[in-house]
């Protein structure tokens, strides 16, 4: 079945073509009808008659067939009396086939998808999916820079000592010097210590999951790829003048560029585009998807170099100009990517809704954040705090529990608009009865799961339990419970689906559940076998072999065949 917010995306005719081509791969059901989209370009259907499922790819087949002449006719008709024809036009940054030169974090569509439609026209997707493009060059730089050196020098940067700068302006701008040298190091001890440690992890437990799953040679030629890209990239600065603005007393500042430029180029479009190619293909053969090799020929039509990105405005679609939010850890001040994040989206989000401003929220000091005993109440700890959110509208306890990273982004932007959004609720109260859990403790970070979590939620006007120990739950209506382990199909091992766990942080002494440390390790531990059976080719029918297996115990927890919940 597919999601019903998408298809009506995609049946509304005013759907941009990038988004039409975003729901293609997030959605593949849905590929026949995008197929009939007005919007949809020869590149995206190229795709969906080689890529997308059967119905999409018979759908494909039937436009073409009964539309060849039409497309000839138009080809015709848009070609200058004097038979030159003009630039090929440039897709959105975010669709499949190809993507931007400097997207490396999507070149596995590249490798199997053509190029750009040949001739301008009606086939050009709509210039009001360009917007917001100059953000991508800064952006896929500083990707490409923090991938290609590898988890060997993310490690040694982590040991440097004396990292961090002596003022908020210093922190930013040596953010923007590291960018221009494309120097990693300058980049990365940039970054808060206790964002990075976010991200360590999940690095670690990439690079296992890459040598676990025999991609250690394909990673290396990724790395390599990158490396050569960067080469071939020269980023200049000019002129470069900022503003301070203090967001909590000696501890967050966001730091504004008032004026400069960014100038990114290369001396050498040719090689740039070889190697651009490389990476798209040595991505595609990691991933276990050759398909059609992308050519550098297909990259030099994509490559538009230079650019250059004025500071103050970065973006002609926004009045916003670029800043950084940096934060103050032992002494030094810090890049804080996850503020930046939250402030970007709380600007964009003022902007477009100027009669309803939302305000920041007040960083919570870590003396009214004191953490948990154990890594066990630390995730009942969360777990509370969200239940009685959802009652009573207020956020502050669940701030509380979060690690410093995690406490300051959501009690700064994520609190406020989850208090505007949500309201206290009216109806029967939802209840978390008993809170036991287990956990394996390894340094200063946790696995933990719930062994014993009792929660009652109103239903049908009437009240449900539902009981999770570790991989198995138990719902209860009117009476009869019905109960599935997750962890018991043999596919759970061969998909990570076993390995699940909520991770939990040490700090100053105290415990806090850190959702983003479980997204990364579950991210990078499901990622890993998805990467092994596809490459295997065995993904789809050990999928369906888990699902079918999951679909027993629900019948036979039941009673019935028919029953589920």
């Amino acid at each position: 079945m597919t999601n019903p917010a998408l298809e009506h995306e995609v049946r509304d005719p005013a759907t941009s073509a990038a988004r039409l081509a975003e729901i293609a791969v997030a959605e593949p059901g849905l590929g026949s009808l995008i197929a009939r989209h007005p919007n949809v370009y020869p590149g995206l259907l190229d795709w969906l008659g080689s890529e997308g499922d059967q119905r999409a790819r018979a759908e494909v087949a039937r436009l073409r067939s009964t539309e060849a002449s039409d497309r000839q006719a138009a080809d015709l008709a848009t070609k200058p009396a004097t038979g030159e024809g003009g630039p090929p036009p440039r897709l959105p940054h975010n669709t499949p086939p190809v993507g931007s030169a400097l997207q490396p974090a999507q070149p596995e569509w590249s490798s199997s998808q053509p190029t750009a439609p040949e001739r301008p026209g009606a086939d050009e997707p709509p210039t009001a999916t360009k917007k917001g493009r100059r953000w991508i060059w800064i952006t896929a730089i500083v990707v490409v820079i923090a991938l290609a050196i590898g988890g060997g020098a993310w490690w040694a940067v982590r040991s440097i000592v004396g990292g961090g700068h002596s003022s908020p302006e210093a922190a930013a701008v040596s953010l923007i010097d590291g960018l221009s040298a494309k120097n990693p190091v300058k980049l990365l001890e940039s970054v808060a210590p206790s964002e990075a440690a976010v991200l360590t992890p999940l690095v670690q437990q990439s690079a296992t999951h890459a040598s676990d799953s025999g991609l250690g040679a394909e990673a290396t030629d990724v790395l390599q790829s990158l490396q050569q890209v960067v080469q071939l990239i020269d980023v200049e600065q000019k002129d470069v003048s900022t503003r301070q603005e203090s967001i909590a007393d000696d501890e967050v500042s966001k730091v504004t560029f008032v004026s400069g430029t960014l100038t990114v180029s290369t001396t050498d479009e040719d090689a740039l585009a070889q190697r651009l190619a490389d990476l798209s293909n040595s991505v595609a053969a990691m991933q276990g998807r050759p398909g059609r090799q992308t050519t550098p020929e297909q990259m030099q039509r994509q490559i538009d170099l230079p650019q250059t990105i004025d500071l103050a405005k970065p973006d002609e679609h926004s009045t916003l100009p670029l800043s950084m939010v940096t934060v103050k850890e032992s002494g030094k001040w810090y890049f804080s990517p996850l503020l930046t994040a939250g402030e970007a989206a709380l600007g964009s989000y003022n902007e477009q809704h100027p009669s309803a401003q939302v305000q920041r929220g007040r960083v919570l000091s870590a003396d009214e954040a004191p953490g948990a005993s154990s890594p066990e109440e630390a995730l009942s700890t969360t777990s509370k705090a969200v239940v009685d959110a959802m009652q009573s509208g207020r956020y502050d306890d669940v701030a509380k529990s979060l690690p410093t990273a995690e406490r300051r982004a959501f009690s700064l932007y994520g609190q406020p608009f989850a208090e505007r959004l949500g309201r206290p609720s009216s109806s029967p109260q939802v209840r978390l009865g008993q809170t036991h859990g287990s956990s394996t403790v390894s340094g200063d970070q946790a696995r933990v799961m719930p062994d014993g979590y009792v929660l009652d939620f109103p239903m049908s006007g009437q009240y449900v339990r539902l009981e999770i120990r570790q991989l198995k739950v138990t719902l209860t209506m009117q009476g009869r419970p019905v109960t599935v382990d997750f962890g018991e199909p043999p596919q759970a091992g061969e998909l990570g689906i076993d390995q699940f766990s909520f991770i939990a942080v040490k700090e100053r002494g105290g415990w806090y559940f850190s959702p983003l440390s479980t997204m990364a390790d579950v991210t990078s531990t499901i990622s890993g076998k998805i990467m092994r059976l596809q490459d295997e080719g065995r993904l789809d029918s050990v999928l369906q072999d888990y699902g079918r297996a999951i679909g027993e115990q629900v019948s036979r927890s039941s009673g019935s065949g028919s029953r589920s919940y």
